[in-house]
């Protein structure tokens, strides 16, 4: 008896089909996982990297708010030492000083110009001077600020 040898299949394309989207499936998803695995340790890079640079940026946006600062408060100073009155320059670093402490920062640069000034040497106050202006170029090429007029 020669019979229809698709008689075992009939009504059964469905089910081929069922098992054939399922095969795919499990092959996409297998393919997936095996590039996941192989991108994986670049993406975590990648992510360092993102995060480093995030880092960097805020610190340097925080260095230039500080240069800013210093280059604002120092500019009274400045003046009060060409007129030649230490005593009004004193009071301007002691001023930055307490607000700096106040903030919880970094005061030891203001400590150091506030005893530099007090000693009365001539060369240590003339350095410090020479520290501003440093200051006060430094935030005009790379703080966006504009010259003392």
């Amino acid at each position: 008896m020669a019979g229809n040898a698709l008689i075992p299949l009939m009504g059964k394309p469905t089910e081929l089909g069922v098992h054939a989207r399922q095969g795919a499936v499990t092959g996409n998803i297998l393919a997936n996982t095996i590039e996941n695995n192989q991108t994986k340790p670049m993406r975590m890079e990648a992510a360092g990297l993102e995060m480093e640079s995030a880092k960097r940026k805020a610190e340097m946006e925080k260095s230039m708010m500080q240069l800013r600062s210093a280059a604002i408060d120092v500019a009274p100073v400045m003046s009060s030492m060409q007129a030649g009155d230490m005593q009004g320059a004193l009071r301007a670093l002691t001023v930055r000083n307490a607000r700096l402490m106040a903030e919880g920062r970094d005061n030891s640069d203001t400590a150091q110009a506030i005893a530099d000034l007090e000693s009365g040497d001539p060369d240590r106050i003339r350095a410090l001077y020479n520290d501003f202006e440093t200051v006060q170029r430094t935030a005009q090429q790379f703080g966006g600020m504009e010259a003392p007029g």
